[in-house]
């Protein structure tokens, strides 16, 4: 049985250290799934805490379990998909290094990029902004 979902999306900005410098992750949705180049996303289930979800979701959509630091909250926002207006709370995390990625279906390719290089590919104003607040918490 599917497990019930809320319309609250959890997402989890990925950075790793690379170099001195910071890459992001970014996976790029299948077709169906509308073909476009974000960050990891789920929706919050039933009886879920936030911090369960967004470690789910990184290991499901990204293969990842292996962390260095979870942020708080990096921002806050809406959207309306399919009819539905879903609530969006972002987060970032940072990766050892040498971390692997496996994609799920729901995607077809990942890069990791500089913040100019995931801002230019991201299609969304509000994942942009979660990426720039990462860099900022991180860079200090």
């Amino acid at each position: 049985m599917k497990s019930q979902s809320l319309p609250v999306v959890i997402q989890s900005v990925v950075a790793r250290e690379n170099n001195g410098d910071y890459e992001f992750l970014l996976l790029k949705r299948s077709e169906k799934k509308g073909g476009f180049w974000n960050s990891v996303n789920g929706t919050l289930e039933i009886n879920e805490s936030v911090f369960e979800c967004r470690e789910r979701e990184l290991y499901e959509e990204a293969g990842i379990k292996e962390t260095i630091s979870w942020t708080d909250e990096l921002i806050r926002f809406n959207f309306t998909y399919d009819d539905y207006t879903f609530s969006t709370v972002a987060y970032g995390v940072v990766v050892p290094a040498n971390t692997e990625v496996v994609l799920n279906e729901e995607h077809t390719e990942y890069k990791w990029l500089s913040a100019d290089g995931a801002i230019e590919l991201l299609k969304f104003k509000e994942d942009k902004e979660a990426i720039i607040s990462l860099l900022e918490i991180i860079k200090k």
